[in-house]
């Protein structure tokens, strides 16, 4: 594989180039022909060529001539992509005072914050407007620019580098996003499109109503600790520190009401140990108060005690008991107190730094479930003993649990895991179902295969991934009981010059996509990744099936028209937060919808006039109305807990504190989920018995006393399609482009995971269960605010599904949307055998990213403040730690440039360019050759990308990524070492578990 890279006389990388293959000369050796035929030829048509041919191979990259050497345009691969044509283009500058109204200045409100001397509360006041060239303005244009404001973004930057303002524009309206800071840099608020902050004036101030509904507002204390904050829809959250600077407890509204916080107990070495809920007697206590009490102890952490139930001190710190503990953290060695699979004689000693076992609460009870986890001498998880909830409550046992082992290859990749499923007791009579998982790899590391064996069933060969020589997924085969000699389906994938999929067709299910050619529809050639044009056939879906797609210029979707008038979602508008005002369907039961809001909060939506639904809050932003007559009850996760109507209660759901569901009854039984394994319990029945085993191409169904395998095909978006096996077609959906789903054909299969491959809940007006909150595709919005919505959300409503683009945009759990088809492979341990060119990624790698797992019965995430809760397993033994928000394993995407804002705690890069001022490129640098000097074999060094740990949007300066994908150590150069931006970046890097090391830029 060869890529060439080409500098002009400045240094400067001005043309990128797709990566080839040949077989001429030395493996390694220099190629001289590689600029001058041999890498073109390589991608115009030629026989044995496995990838569609690229007329222009290669992107160019236009800097200004300046020492800045700022970014004016970059293309990308393609005829259309090319400089002067559909590229990404900047342009900057500085403010000036002319009026918005003219469509030509650069006018910037200013505000202040002032703090009172006494509280230390921050209040916004207005300042007027910013003089002329005191701020920095980037002017970034997509590729579906042409000309004017529409399809940009202009973000305004102070002199200290922090975003003051971001605007983007969509015919004639202007949203505005103000972003306020005190005199130490701490972000205080944001001022959203929709609270109209450029009309804000002596006359016109801006409301606490406004800042409530609308806005962010932060607090903070003399330390520069962020201790309270306000989401816009949701009531005060505070936070109280002990003298470490770690979060000891946090409180939301609904905590609040009933008087409750949410404790994290620490040892010496500041790792979460017990969390807990304590309610001081439900007598209710200031933040300051608290904070008082957890200062005057002598001690500030607790140590190991066996003689006390869960094997800790509780007294060391402030308060001394708690009401409830949800979960209990053990490290370092098996000497635990009650631990119920003691095994550690059969592994590895070496388990200093690692977390042994957990203990998890089941919300709602006393019960707690136990993980225990064993490791080899190199730190791998080989063995884990999990315990279950089968049953509920009075099933509780320690014979209830699942044995999972895990064996590794030399470059740590997990070749089998082997699951013993127990239940009732731990020998041979208890052991209900054992499931084998056997993966292999290639030389790269890209998986090849993926086998399953159930008890004593064939090895049944799931999948077969072939590759193109740009290490594409070229075609994927399902299903082989004959060790791939033959297949039930054949999965043949496409992709344009931008590496985006164009196509996924099999004789079961047929999916083209057209983006800027190949479109038949009329619909508007899209240069950006939107989608232009849908195609699909089925065995039970008309010929000539075909969505034409319209968006606006934020990229929002306007119209998705269906060629038969099927399925069609036209006439939708939007507020300047994105919120739904109008949505037409050709479906008459829900045609017609118009919405009405209290700042981002649906009260209202009304169907061709007359009241269709209603919907009311609690104090954190939950929908406790399913918009008829049914009521939901939610629990300290925000997460529903039961339905009720009419005062009879129609379903309940269980959950573990860390957010994982592992019950749920409602009108059609009782489901029980055991990590992939669904139970179902028949109403009136009282057995529980194996429904389905999740697989990783879809379920096994008990037949007898084997399984039965299915697969589900499904679109780019993930959308479950058809569900076959290996004696036909068993169920086949539609769905509308907001998800609302149109049934084609069922065979009484009844598989529940269709949008999206989310489980539908047919108590709750067939909502969708994402994770970490429900979706609802007849409205398309979310019941509940988004966990990570600060975490660069904040210029988009809360509730707001997938910016308004359900097409092109995925949200894997319910926290953060991203993209279905741009990446199109992901690089894996061993090397990737592509480049990336300009937000294309052509790689060695794990399968087609439309095919993901649906999370059954997997960890949603977790709640408490400053603590970690563990989530349950997931495939190869892997334990994913979660802080403060429900989520499944999942790497946010970096949202739209129409509509992305600022790390809240994090300061924008540098006005003098994308890597900052001349020292700190130099820093930078400096860093990067150390890191590189200091890595172990295996991992790799990414400079000022986005941080490869779940549960964070950082870019540090330089980053290791070890084999498996993850960053384990962090390098930042920081001019300003001791400010609070750089203390809560530190923060984070610590309770995301990532080694991290601060350097000073300039002497300070």
């Amino acid at each position: 594989m060869v890529q060439s890279t080409v500098y002009d006389r400045f240094d400067r990388e001005v043309s990128k180039y797709l990566p080839y293959t040949t077989t001429s000369g030395m493996p390694g050796s220099y190629k001289p022909d590689a600029l001058t035929g041999a890498q073109n030829s390589f991608y115009q048509p030629h026989t044995g060529q496995d990838f569609n041919p690229i007329s222009i191979p290669s992107a160019g990259t236009a800097f200004e001539p300046s020492p800045l050497n700022r970014v004016l345009e970059q293309g990308a691969p393609g005829t259309d992509w090319q400089l002067g044509a559909h590229t990404n283009k900047t342009d900057y500058g500085t403010n000036d005072a002319t009026s918005l109204t003219t469509g030509t200045g650069y006018w910037a409100k200013l505000f202040r914050v002032s703090i009172d001397a006494v509280t230390g509360a921050r209040t916004l006041t207005d300042q007027g407007v910013y003089g002329t060239n005191q701020l920095h303005v980037t002017v970034t244009k997509d590729e579906n620019w042409t000309s004017g404001k529409d399809h940009t973004t202009e973000e305004y930057k102070d002199k200290d580098g922090h975003v003051v303002l971001k605007r983007t524009f969509n015919g004639t309206d202007i949203l505005s996003t103000y972003y306020v800071y005190d005199d130490f840099e701490n972000l205080c608020f944001v001022l959203t499109p929709k609270a109209e902050a450029d009309n804000i004036s002596a006359s016109n101030p801006i409301g606490q109503t406004t800042l409530d509904n609308l806005c962010y507002q932060y607090q903070y204390d003399e330390r520069n600790r962020e201790v309270a904050k306000k989401i816009p829809g949701s009531g005060w959250e505070y936070t109280v520190y002990n003298i470490l600077d770690q979060e000891v407890a946090t409180q939301d509204a609904n905590q609040r009401a009933q008087n409750q916080w949410i404790i994290t107990k620490y040892d010496e070495l500041g790792r979460a140990v017990i969390t807990g809920i304590w309610n001081n007697g439900n007598t209710a206590i200031s933040p300051a108060g608290l904070k008082t009490l957890v200062y005057a102890q002598a001690v500030q952490w607790e140590v190991k005690d066996n003689a006390q139930t869960n094997g800790y001190t509780l007294t060391n710190t402030y308060p001394n008991s708690l009401n409830t503990i949800l979960s209990v953290n053990y490290y370092d060695d098996y000497n635990i107190t009650g631990l119920p699979y003691d095994h550690h004689t059969e592994n590895s000693t070496m388990t200093n730094g690692l977390q042994t076992a957990t203990k998890v609460n089941v919300l709602g009870t006393g019960d707690m479930l136990w993980t225990v986890h064993y490791y080899d001498d190199k730190g791998r998880m080989t063995h884990t003993y999990a315990q279950h909830y089968l049953g509920g409550s009075a099933n509780l046992s320690n014979n209830n649990y699942d044995h999972i082992s895990n064996t590794y290859d030399f470059s740590n990749e997990v070749t089998s895991t082997t699951r013993q499923h127990y239940k009732n007791s731990s020998g041979a009579a208890g052991l209900a179902v054992t499931v084998i998982d056997s993966m292999v790899y290639d030389h790269m590391g890209r998986k090849l295969q993926s086998w399953s064996k159930i008890n004593n069933g064939a090895n049944i060969l799931l999948s077969q991934t072939d590759y193109n020589e740009l290490s594409q997924s070229k075609t994927k085969h399902l299903h082989s009981e004959n060790s791939g000699s033959s297949y039930l389906q054949n999965i043949a994938y496409t992709y344009n010059e931008r590496g985006w999929m164009t196509g996924a067709n099999s004789t079961k299910f047929t999916l083209n996509l057209a983006y800027n050619t190949n479109i038949s529809t009329g619909a508007a050639p899209q240069f950006n990744g939107n989608i232009a044009e849908m195609y699909t056939t089925s065995d039970n879906t008309a010929a000539n099936s075909k969505m034409k797609y319209s968006y606006d210029a934020l990229n929002r979707l306007i119209a998705a028209d269906h060629s038969n008038g099927l399925l069609t979602e036209n006439g939708i508008t939007y507020d300047k937060m994105g919120n739904i005002m109008t949505l037409n369907r050709t479906e008459a039961s829900l045609a017609a919808l118009s919405y009405n809001y209290n700042g981002n909060q649906l009260t209202t939506v009304w169907k061709g006039g007359a009241t269709f639904r209603t919907y009311t809050y609690d104090g954190n932003g939950n929908a406790t109305t399913d918009g008829g007559t049914k009521s939901i009850n939610y629990n300290m996760l925000n997460l529903p807990a039961s339905v009720t109507q009419g005062g009879s209660t129609l379903a309940t759901y269980t959950y573990e504190a860390s957010g994982t569901k592992i019950r749920n009854t409602g009108s059609d039984g009782t489901w029980d989920y055991v990590s992939g394994i669904v139970y179902k319990t028949p109403l009136g029945g009282t057995t529980p018995a194996i429904a389905f085993i999740q697989t990783e191409e879809g379920r096994a169904i008990p037949n007898g006393n084997d399984y039965s395998y299915q697969y589900n095909l499904k679109d780019h978006l993930g959308n479950d399609r058809v569900s076959l096996d290996k004696n036909g077609v068993l169920q086949e959906d539609e769905y509308y482009a907001f998800g609302l789903r149109n049934p084609k054909y069922d065979n009484s299969n009844n598989n529940r995971y269709l949008y999206n491959g989310k489980e539908i809940q047919t108590d709750l007006t067939n909502q969708y269960d994402y994770g970490a909150r429900f979706y609802d595709p007849v409205i398309g919005r979310w019941t509940s605010i988004d966990p990570l919505v600060e975490d660069g959300q904040e210029t988009a409503t809360p509730y707001g599904y997938v910016y308004d683009d359900p097409i092109k945009l995925t949200d894997p759990d319910g926290r953060a949307p991203e993209g279905c088809c741009k990446v199109i492979v992901g690089a894996t341990a061993g090397g990737a055998a592509g480049g990336i060119l300009t937000g294309s990624l052509v790689a060695g790698g794990a399968t087609f990213a439309g095919l993901s797992s649906t999370g059954i019965g997997l960890p949603a995430g977790v709640v408490v403040g400053g603590g970690i809760i563990i989530g349950g397993l997931i495939g190869a033994g892997t334990v994913w730690l979660y802080e403060k928000a429900t989520s499944h394993n999942s790497e946010s995407a970096e949202p739209s440039p129409q509509t992305a804002a600022p790390e809240k705690d994090k300061s924008p890069p540098n006005p003098n360019g994308a890597k900052g001022k001349a020292d700190h490129q130099e820093k930078v640098g400096q860093l990067a050759d150390k890191a590189r000097a200091e890595a172990k074999p295996g991992e790799k060094v990414l400079t000022e990308k986005k941080i490869q740990v779940p549960g964070s949007n950082r870019r540090p300066d330089v980053q290791v990524v070890d084999k498996d994908g993850k960053t384990v150590k962090v390098h930042e150069a920081e001019r300003k070492p001791n400010s609070s931006r750089n203390k809560k970046r530190e923060a984070e890097y610590d309770k995301l578990k990532v080694d991290h090391e601060t350097h000073p830029v300039g002497g300070k």
